[in-house]
């Protein structure tokens, strides 16, 4: 475990006896003696200040001797999921509809639009944005690579990878490490069992190899979480207009991703009430909640116009209520088990327990969970989860399940730290390849009870790599 040297411009960001967020700085930390990273969140209470943590200077050395290793790192896991890809796509046997063939149908469109007329494809865009319930603003980035290598079935699907898939776990990983691993370890093994759990979530895939775009949103997700992680009531209202626009690019990229923007709002103003505890601070914390909101829907108006008000007009609850079971939460919690597995939720479930126990990571680990309990309330209140409606919970399951993989892979231990994450390791590997891999899961026998369940795992099969007869 490395350590770090006490000095006397140390920031320390945490909670006092109210539960507010604090910055303090402190000119008494002067002793020489080292203080290891592990132990950072009680130095600062055994010195006498207000409980939290201190961040460690890292000198410009030690941050090129971290990035190189972490870069080889991703470089080995890009380079494994593009392989992979491209060969679940060499193995389909599936006569694509619906879902599965619009967005690749828009991009070939939209490239061959791009090819003679750039203009007239940007005001396709924009006319989709405004008049179509599916808006093809996801694609966009996505018609270029058409256009250079094809309009192939692997072209696409690799250029969803490359272009979002592999965004999405870096700024996932990144969000982790930077908002529960850095305050407390700062091992580079932790950030790379980071980027591997979260790249091993089976969940993260699935909809990107059937060719729907969505995972875009989880590169933007992270970010909003990001603006919106100090205490609401004190955020400037640059910010706060700043996050409103991320808000409102989410709901233009896929609508449904206007659950995922009301619960966070939700969670704001439950969690900014509870810091608060009354008085005005509630009510500044309610205020810019309110402005968030407003600049997210004027921005989502400003683009869609009447669409946008017809579909605020309109009862989903009533318009998908055939895809809605009689007891919609009970069916989400069925789902995620027999979706994700037990394993993947005892990750996750594992990692939010750590999170809420270290003072300095309580307040954002809180509002991740309000906002996924308000987003299953909310979404099971017009119909049952897909594979891709998943998006609006997988930022959460990975980056709790990455933060406990990250914690796992700093014990001290030498040989413990190494059993942990070469079996951890190893389970992530069994679980990812039992869901797109025919012939694993049998292969498990009682072992794959812990994973996704026999019957998604055949959908996931029957869709992608069988064999034709």
């Amino acid at each position: 475990m490395p350590f770090f040297p006490a000095r006397d411009d140390i920031g320390v960001l945490g909670s006092d006896a109210t539960g507010e967020w604090s910055r303090y700085k402190t000119s008494t930390l002067e002793s020489a003696a080292p203080i290891p990273v592990f132990h950072a969140v009680s130095a600062p209470k055994k010195l006498g200040l207000a409980p939290g943590w201190a961040v460690p200077p890292i000198s410009a050395t030690h941050s090129k001797a971290r990035i190189i290793p972490i870069g080889a790192v991703a470089a080995v896991f890009a380079c494994a999921v593009v392989l992979f890809a491209a060969w679940f796509v060499a193995h389909e046997r599936w006569i694509y509809f619906w879902d599965w063939s619009h967005y690749w149908r828009k991009t070939i469109d939209l490239a061959g639009r791009l090819n003679h007329d750039w203009l007239g494809a940007m005001r396709m865009v924009l006319r989709s944005v405004r008049h179509s319930v599916y808006g093809i603003a996801a694609v966009v980035p996505l018609a270029p690579a058409t256009l250079l290598f094809g309009e192939s079935r692997l072209v696409y699907i690799l250029s969803i990878v490359v272009l979002y898939g592999l965004p999405a776990v870096g700024v996932l990983a990144f969000f982790t490490q930077r908002a529960f691993l850095r305050p407390v370890v700062a091992s580079t093994l932790a950030t790379a069992a980071c980027i591997v759990t979260i790249g091993l979530l089976p969940q993260l895939w699935l909809p990107v190899l059937v060719g729907l775009p969505d995972i875009v949103g989880c590169i933007v997700i992270p970010l909003v979480w990001w603006l919106v992680s100090g205490p609401v009531e004190r955020a400037s209202w640059s910010r706060i207009a700043g996050t409103g626009l991320a808000l409102a690019l989410l709901v233009l990229l896929r609508r449904w991703y206007a659950y995922w923007v009301v619960s966070l709002l939700v969670a704001l103003a439950i969690d900014g009430a509870w810091r608060a505890r009354g008085g005005a601070a509630t009510a500044a914390a309610w205020c810019r909640v309110a402005g968030l909101g407003a600049v997210a829907l004027a921005t989502f108006l400003l683009f869609t116009g009447s669409l946008g008000l017809r579909m605020l007009q309109t009862d989903y609850g009533d318009l998908y209520s055939a895809y809605r079971s009689a007891d919609p939460l009970h069916t989400a919690a069925v789902g995620l088990v027999r979706d994700f597995g037990p394993f993947w939720l005892a990750l996750a479930a594992g990692g939010a327990g750590l999170t809420l126990y270290q003072a300095r990571t309580r307040a954002l680990a809180r509002l991740l969970l309000l906002q996924a309990l308000a987003t299953v309330v909310l979404f099971t209140r017009t119909q049952n989860f897909g594979s891709h409606h998943y998006y609006l919970l997988i930022p959460q399951i990975g980056v709790f399940a990455g933060a406990l993989a990250g914690a796992l892979a700093s014990i001290r231990h030498a040989a413990l730290r190494a059993t942990l994450c070469a079996g951890l390791g190893s389970i992530l590997l069994l679980d990812f390849l039992s869901v797109f891999v025919p012939g694993v899961q049998p292969a498990l026998g009682p072992l794959a009870a812990a994973f996704a369940s026999r019957s998604t795992t055949r959908w996931c099969v029957t869709i992608s790599t069988r064999s034709p007869a």
